[in-house]
């Protein structure tokens, strides 16, 4: 609490026996600005995060919460001031990855989600388990589940992967709908994604080194699955008309009728009526892939922007290319990367201007201006797992919301230029 000032000064007095004066005084000195402040910090009861905090209006308030879920089972929801609105548990079952916020009635009303041991949760706004909810899935599921309208019907379903090998699509009454589960070499272990490629909807996963790709009815989309030499980390990154994957061999894939990546600086590994292209990057693992859009950079002469896609080593050190494979960013953590955070690009100091942001596996949050590559010093330093950067009051400033030691940590970023 005392972070905002330059000096405090505490003074304790006794006066008798049973009763102590307490005095509080303040300074900061006149024009000064903290680069950031605390604006609270929840227990999480020594428990770690499953995966990185969402926002949404799960309460009915008209202004998002902060919604998480826990190792020990228990799933929150915390106001914009730090207050706890809603609890809920598992009963013991650990949560996979992050929970989901979805309108599953159509009602306009959005209910919790997640996938947690064998089952599927989902609580309405008062914590109370929905009807048929939890889903026995008789099975551990092996990744964060997808809730969406998969039939494209208006009814939504729940994409599943299980111990088994087994890639689920489970409607409402807790069944797969026909076509569905669907086998794989191994268990599904990163979040599947749905997407339209090429005017088609389909399901995109990753097995170990091999593209999987399903139609709605749970047919394989022609010309897939698609294998790779190493094994893909993270999930699929489908931009445009290409899927993209990043891999252990240090390389990053691009698969697609016209994969991305010019002839001079990609390699064709499989050429047919679905192509694979490579782009090497490192000597070193790379864990993932994402992509910003329209980023403002510089040469030499001039201003111009670009789509990136952002590719981590696990060594530390982050990459920016464009779609045709030229590297237009890198930097480096000096130090291992955080499987919990992708780099991405934000104007975190609201000074106009992108941050390139990546953690490190012992907490430390980097950041770099996009346009100078100048480190960005203004962060909090505490050791950090799972942040996100959001504008939580609507002010215009960032908030920064991480799992910490002391628990669940929310700072604003102050700094303006």
């Amino acid at each position: 609490m005392f972070n905002q000032f330059e000096l405090a000064h505490i003074t304790f007095q006794r006066l008798n026996q049973s009763a102590i004066d307490f005095s509080l005084s303040t300074k900061s000195k006149e024009g000064s600005t903290q680069p950031y402040q605390e604006l609270w910090v929840t227990s999480l009861s020594n428990s770690d995060l499953t995966g990185a905090p969402i926002l949404g209006d799960v309460a009915g308030s008209n202004t998002d919460e902060i919604i998480y879920a826990t190792e020990d089972g228990n799933i929150f929801a915390v106001a914009g001031d730090g207050t706890i609105v809603l609890q809920t548990t598992t009963n013991g079952s650990i949560p996979v990855g992050s929970p989901v916020l979805y309108d599953w009635y159509g009602n306009n009303q959005p209910v919790i989600m997640i996938g947690a041991g064998t089952k599927i949760f989902a609580w309405n706004r008062s914590g109370a388990l929905l009807p048929k909810f939890p889903i026995e899935l008789n099975r551990q599921i092996t990744a964060p589940i997808v809730v969406t309208d998969v039939r494209r019907n208006g009814i939504p379903e729940v994409i599943a992967a299980t111990e088994d090998r087994l890639l689920h699509v489970i409607d409402g009454r807790g069944e797969n709908v026909s076509g569905w589960p669907r086998n794989v070499n191994t268990a599904i272990t990163t979040k599947p994604v749905f997407a339209q490629v090429d005017g088609t909807w389909s399901i995109w996963a990753f097995s170990q080194n091999i593209l999987h790709s399903w139609l709605r009815n749970g047919a394989s989309r022609p010309g897939y699955p698609q294998f790779v030499n190493a094994g893909f980390n993270g999930s699929p990154l489908v931009y445009e008309s290409s899927v993209y994957g990043a891999a252990s061999d240090g390389n990053l894939y691009s698969i697609g009728k016209n994969p991305s990546f010019s002839d001079s600086l990609g390699t064709f590994t499989s050429m047919d009526s679905i192509s694979v292209k490579s782009l090497y990057v490192t000597n070193n693992e790379l864990l993932s892939v994402s992509v910003s859009e329209n980023v403002l950079l510089k040469d030499s002469t001039n201003f111009f922007r670009e789509d990136l896609l952002l590719a981590q080593s696990r060594n530390g050190s982050v990459f920016g290319f464009n779609l045709l494979g030229e590297i237009r960013l890198t930097e480096n953590l000096g130090q291992p990367a955080s499987h919990t955070f992708q780099p991405t690009l934000v104007d975190i100091d609201s000074d106009q201007n992108d941050n390139l942001l990546a953690l490190a596996e012992f907490g430390r949050l980097f950041a770099w201006e996009v346009l100078t590559g100048e480190r960005f010093y203004d962060l909090p330093t505490s050791g950090m797992k799972f942040p996100i950067i959001v504008d939580l009051n609507g002010d215009g400033r960032k908030e920064l919301i991480a799992q910490t030691r002391e628990g669940l940590r929310c700072w604003t970023i102050l700094r303006s230029n």
